[in-house]
């Protein structure tokens, strides 16, 4: 009768069903990925595909400032207040109002960065297009969704988006000289997002939106950017990576397609942790089941080394079936980051969603700062001896996963035995 009563947990039931909704968001994105990045390499190329790795890349540090850890911040403080409702108002108010200021500092910064940089001023609308492109999308309100842990809305919203973005990427990209349409359905498809969520919470959720005052503003602000200060260090060692690498060899080259291919791939095998450590985030901070961690870990492990092991071993034919034939040069590359894929779970797992509820959240952040700084010692070193090429930077990469692992085990069992003599 026990077990049965487990299993009927009304908060182990909408985690496996917020769960659920995560993965057929993040399974969507990748399946409209493996339809559309194969037809846009194949049209583009590995110079084209590289200049819009490397805009990305660069745009990323700008989506980092106007997200400022909201993501990770908003989303706790709306778990533990989900039954307050003016609470959930004032963080939605707050945060929007934020990131509208961050977003027109922003444009300012870009637009004189695409007019006056060398890097840029050759194709400055297309550097602004790709940064309002990458605006809008960090105005809905996924926050309040994983926080209320009501993910169907998000998943519906995400996966009309991206069947429409499909569509309208085989009608629209025919020619090289279509690369500018890319930014321009991501803006599109934003704003039409925006809309839905700003729609759908007033008018389902009945929340209102409210303009808080200037304290309450700033209050979420600085409660944040212990948060922000963690995603600055992670980006270092992620954006980073193809916007220095752009410096050595251009953003106009085949090394940083071979690269921005390579890294594309790797990332679309990554999401399928995402759904995982997401939903038993706010989970976690309500019910602290470190024992459904241990039995995720010892689940899905020997389940990431397999595929790691597969897509190393066939590395080659499975970047020119998805890829063309034109990036072979991607293969080696992706072998090298299998090593950095096997321990990107524990990774996820070990952080916000284990460390959180010891009360250790700070522990997370520091742990991304620490390895961040060993990685750029790092990147110095390589870069004034010569030695910085795409693959130095993928053994880089891993090196610093793996402190970044290991100072998040310590704090681990420094923290969980504190709290149990307590």
């Amino acid at each position: 009768m026990k077990n049965r009563l487990r299993i009927l947990d009304p908060g182990k039931i909408k985690l496996v069903k917020n769960t659920f909704f995560l993965y057929i968001l993040v399974f969507s994105g990748y399946f409209f990925s493996l339809i559309t990045v194969p037809y846009q390499t194949r049209v583009l190329g590995p110079e084209l595909f590289g200049k819009i790795g490397w805009a990305v890349a660069t745009m990323s540090y700008f989506a980092l400032v106007l997200d400022f850890g909201y993501m990770l911040s908003a989303t706790e403080t709306i778990a533990r207040h989900r039954d307050d409702k003016e609470k959930v108002e004032e963080i939605v108010g707050a945060v929007t109002i934020n990131k509208m200021l961050f977003a027109l500092g922003g444009l300012i910064i870009v637009a004189i960065m695409a007019f006056g940089w060398s890097k840029m001023n050759d194709d400055p609308w297309f550097y602004i297009l790709c940064y309002l492109s990458t605006a809008s999308g960090s105005f809905l309100l996924d926050f309040l969704y994983r926080g209320i842990e009501e993910m169907q809305v998000i998943t519906i919203r995400s996966v009309v988006i991206r069947a429409f973005f499909t569509v309208c990427i085989f009608i629209f990209l025919r020619e090289e000289a279509d690369y500018w349409v890319i930014p321009a359905l991501d803006l599109a498809g934003g704003i039409l997002a925006i809309a839905f969520v700003y729609w759908h919470m007033i008018h389902k959720l009945k929340y209102r939106f409210v303009i808080p005052s200037r304290d309450v503003c700033l209050e979420v602000l600085k409660y944040s950017s212990s948060f922000f200060y963690s995603r600055i260090a992670s980006t270092i060692y992620t954006s980073t990576n193809v916007f220095l690498l752009g410096f050595i060899y251009a953003p106009l080259s085949v090394p940083m397609g071979a690269y921005s291919s390579a890294d594309k791939i790797f990332n679309l095998m990554k999401v399928g942790f995402g759904p995982i450590a997401d939903s038993l985030y706010p989970y976690m901070v309500r019910n602290q089941d470190f024992k459904l961690l241990k039995k995720i870990l010892i689940i899905f492990m020997p389940l990431t080394i397999l595929v790691a092991a597969i897509i190393a071993w066939f590395a080659e034919p499975i970047c020119i079936l998805i890829l063309g034939e034109r990036f072979t040069a991607t293969a080696p590359l992706l072998q090298l980051m299998m090593p950095i894929f096997v321990i990107t779970l524990p990774i996820y797992l070990l952080g916000f969603p284990t460390l959180s509820p010891l009360g250790a959240a700070h522990a997370v952040n520091q742990s991304v700062i620490v390895a961040s700084v060993v990685h750029v010692v790092m990147l110095v070193a390589l870069f004034a001896s010569g030695t910085l090429t795409v693959k130095t930077v993928i053994v880089a990469t891993f090196i610093t996963e793996c402190v970044m692992l290991i100072y998040r085990i310590v704090a681990i069992f420094k923290y969980r035995h504190g709290k149990a003599r307590a």
